[in-house]
This record gives structure tokens, sequence and C-alpha cells, in this order.
């Protein structure tokens, strides 16, 4: 797929919809169904919005709130939803900042708690998180 197109499926078959289609999509939040007229054809399909990749910012979170209270690396992985390779890399930025610690299991250090309460606080002023 390319950055210039959409998702869409219509009459069940899946398709990258090019640019300037794209405004139909980017008013979608969420799944919906958009009706387009090309002359005398009627086209009905369901644009699904892309989701924008994470960036190294939100998948130190991920990883940093996911060993709060301690975990094993694959379990990380997991969570984190990222391959053994780049995992690697991630963990040994997180240590040598000292925003994590491994012994047996890896553990958030206060530094790593106070990165994570940065970080809800600008999702919440951005209006992506919930102000618990």
């Amino acid at each position: 797929m390319h950055a210039d197109a959409v998702i869409v499926s219509g009459n069940s078959n899946w398709a990258a919809v090019p640019i300037y289609f794209a405004p139909l999509a980017m008013r979608a939040n969420s799944q919906q169904d958009t009706t387009l007229r090309l002359g005398h054809t009627k086209l009905v399909f369901t644009v699904y919005p892309l989701r924008k990749s994470r960036g190294m910012i939100e998948i130190m979170a991920n990883i940093l709130e996911t060993c709060l209270e301690g975990t094993k690396r694959t379990r990380i992985m997991y969570r984190a939803n990222l391959t053994s390779r780049s995992i690697k890399s991630y963990l040994k930025v997180l240590i040598e900042q000292e925003m994590l610690e491994k012994s047996d299991l890896y553990r958030t250090t206060v530094k790593g708690r106070i990165y994570l309460e940065y970080f809800k606080g600008i999702l919440i002023l951005l209006g992506k998180g919930d102000a618990q």
C-alpha cells in the first residue's frame, strides 16, 4: 500500500484508493460506508482510516508501561508489538538512559516512571488520553 492511498472495501474486494479519494477517508474517524458518484455509476465502498505508525516515543512508553511490575523480554515483545531485532535496540536505549533496569526481569525505574507521566500528560493535552 502506498502512503498516498487509503484502504477501502467494496463489493467484497479490497483496494488501495488513489489520493484524490483520500478526503473521503480523512473525514472518517472510524469505519464508514461512503457513496461516490462517477457519472452515471454509483460506487459504494467502506472506508477504513489509515493508522499512523507509532513513533519511538510511543514505543518506549509502551515498553516502560509493560515493565512497571517487572517482566521478561518475550512478554515485552508481544505487549509492545515489536520484533526480536527491534526490541533489542529499544531495550538497549532504555537501559542506557536509566529508564529501565535488568536483573532477572526488566523493570521500569523511577526515571522511566517520570517519562511515562510526562507522556500521559502530553496525550491528555492533545485530547488522546483519559484524564485519570
